[in-house]
């Protein structure tokens, strides 16, 4: 089972009453169930200043865009001990993500690629002055 959400206190929370529900099931039935942990990853967070900057330069560049939360285990969530990160996710074709049906426009990159590039330009802009 794979467990997702931006708040660690929800997923530990989650994972008990899963065991719980699992143990009793399992004396009701008459059946020993175990239960093995095999990879936790506790949620990180993004920048708040990187998000709300892609959120500005997307309205800007007249682009619909929303702030969206990742369960996901992505590269950013090892950047962000480091440095200021943040994601910028495009859309799918029919919202499908993560599995063999899943293609997006190059349209639809570009525009990620747009916001990203903008935003880029606006903090190099800032360290100049």
């Amino acid at each position: 089972m794979d467990i997702r959400s931006s708040e660690k206190e929800k997923l530990e929370s989650l994972v008990t009453a899963f065991e719980k529900f699992l143990m009793k099931l399992g004396e009701e039935e008459g059946v020993e169930i175990s239960m093995t942990e095999k990879l936790r990853v506790d949620p990180v967070k993004m920048s708040e200043k990187l998000c709300a900057l892609f959120l500005a330069e997307a309205e800007k560049r007249g682009y619909s865009s929303k702030r969206m939360q990742s369960g996901a285990g992505h590269d950013a969530m090892m950047m962000a001990s480091v440095a200021e990160t943040g994601l910028v996710f495009v859309p799918s074709r029919g919202g499908r993500s993560h599995c063999p049906e899943e293609w997006t426009d190059c349209a639809q990159i570009k525009k990620g690629v747009d916001v990203i590039l903008g935003v880029l330009l606006t903090l190099a802009e800032a360290e100049e002055k």
